[in-house]
């Protein structure tokens, strides 16, 4: 079952349990993959978190239903998952601009958010004509030294975070320790990454600024050791216009992998540990960064 399948079918679980208690959890399960990787496959494609997406389908469901039938503003605020009427009208009114009240004498609200449709994203990319550069590499184990944080990918909080870690690494020394570490591997070279790991559920990662090493000797006061096992990695590079540029371009690199790349490509992303390369090319006019995403 490729991604396309897999988030048609997701979305198909949805409608179908609109009016139920929905688990995010149950809904990974029902298309046999990992809740935090499908998540970001699934908003690449649909545009929309699957939190998001059940909310605005809920809403819109109410929203048409509270202007064609005479059914009462508190047996649709629990039909369609909200406690209280405070709560379904403060959620409703963010969503359409109108209150539930207002929508019934109105007969009808302004947004309607339609049921996704996969097979027309599909089509429409398939129909485009970017393509990704990309190259496959088999990488064996190797063990990594660093400083770790433990965010969360929802609300934005690690587009601030990490940016504000390095900073806070760099201002700290972390980079001079790093040099003075007998056993870094590849010094010359200059290369750091940013390493990914240790998904939990759908939010939580820990991120590392971190070298790679040959042994576990010397590890400096504050970080971390870790074992990256052995995988196959699908390697993209994001070409930046300037340095300023450089984590726009990333990021963008990032939502192609996920929005483009792996729906349309017959990789399957794995539950191991992803990172970003930095190195001499950091310095160039136009800089580029590596990404490794494991996959089989």
């Amino acid at each position: 079952m490729n991604y396309f399948d897999r988030v048609q079918k997701a979305v198909d679980y949805m409608e179908k349990n609109i009016t139920e208690e929905l688990s995010l959890e149950d809904i990974a399960a029902e298309v046999y993959t990992s809740l935090f990787h499908f998540h970001r496959i699934f908003q690449a494609i649909t545009g929309d978190t699957m939190k998001e997406y059940i909310r605005k389908r809920r809403l819109s469901l109410a929203g048409r239903e509270l202007a064609e039938t005479d059914i009462k503003i508190l047996d649709a605020a629990l039909k369609y998952g909200y406690e209280t009427p405070e709560a379904f009208t403060k959620a409703f009114k963010k969503l359409h601009g109108i209150t539930p009240s207002e929508c019934k004498r109105r007969k009808g609200c302004f947004y309607y958010k339609d049921k996704a449709y996969v097979h027309i994203y599909k089509t429409q990319l398939e129909g485009g004509k970017e393509i990704m550069d990309y190259k496959i590499i088999e990488k064996d184990s190797f063990k990594i030294v660093g400083r770790e944080l433990r965010v969360r990918n929802d609300n934005g909080d690690n587009y601030r975070l990490i940016p504000e870690f390095w900073d806070k690494c760099i201002k700290e020394g972390m980079f001079e320790e790093f040099e003075a570490m007998p056993n870094i591997i590849n010094k010359q070279s200059k290369a750091s990454m940013g390493m990914c790991m240790d998904f939990d559920g759908i939010n939580t990662f820990s991120y590392l600024i971190c070298v790679e090493v040959s042994n576990f000797d010397c590890i400096p006061e504050g970080m971390i050791g870790k074992t990256i096992p052995a995988s196959k990695y699908a390697v993209f590079t994001a070409e930046a216009k300037s340095k300023e540029d450089t984590p726009k371009a990333i990021q963008q690199t990032w939502d192609n992998i996920y929005g483009k790349w792996f729906p349309a490509s017959s990789y399957e992303r794995t539950d191991g540990p992803d990172f970003e390369l930095y190195d001499e090319r950091c310095d160039l006019q136009r800089p580029q960064v590596d990404i490794y995403i494991p996959i089989k």
